[in-house]
């Protein structure tokens, strides 16, 4: 049997609907058989056990023990940013999700993640 191939996936708490979404499609490819037979697990940051301890710990661990960092940037969160900061310092491969049908979404992906200052 291969290692496991552990994703984590970050994603903000609000709106609900990315985590309802997010969630459900994680569930989905984690009972796919050739994903299965190929040990991949997909991880949400609501699967951390948190009780007394720092939620950040437990996350930043998760982080860790992954080997893929997977986040959803459609919805700006200071939280998921810093956990894409670690995962980048912590060389881990990265997968992002934007889901472009919400307003504003890529014009503040961009505006976040890709902003430029050009001094002349």
């Amino acid at each position: 049997m291969p290692p496991q191939v552990r994703v984590f996936y970050a994603y903000p708490s609000y709106p609900p609907s990315v985590g309802e979404t997010i969630s459900s499609a994680l569930s989905k490819l984690n009972e796919i058989s050739d994903i299965k037979r190929n040990s991949v697990r997909f991880m949400k940051w609501t699967d951390n056990p948190v009780s007394g301890s720092r939620l950040i710990k437990t996350v930043l661990g998760q982080v860790d023990r992954s080997q893929i960092f997977s986040c959803d940037l459609t919805y700006p969160n200071p939280n998921v940013s810093f956990e894409l900061g670690y995962a980048i310092a912590r060389f881990k491969r990265i997968f992002t999700t934007l889901n472009p049908s919400i307003a504003d979404a890529d014009k503040d992906y961009k505006r976040i993640y890709f902003s430029v200052i050009v001094q002349s």
